[in-house]
């Protein structure tokens, strides 16, 4: 890989996991407002099957 030109912003994340990281906890998230917000009885299917869709 070639060094930057004078001149090109070098700045932004510096770690490739940022982006999938973030993905994931947000996923996680919206899987536990899933579950919180679905009735009750349904709460553990909900929850089972949000954290297989995650991965």
């Amino acid at each position: 890989m070639t060094p930057p030109l004078p001149g090109d912003r070098t700045d932004g994340p510096r770690s490739p996991l940022t982006v999938p990281l973030l993905t994931a906890v947000l996923a996680a998230l919206a899987v536990a407002a899933a579950v919180f917000a679905g009735p009750e009885p349904a709460r553990g299917a909900l929850a089972v099957t949000g954290t297989v869709a995650g991965l």
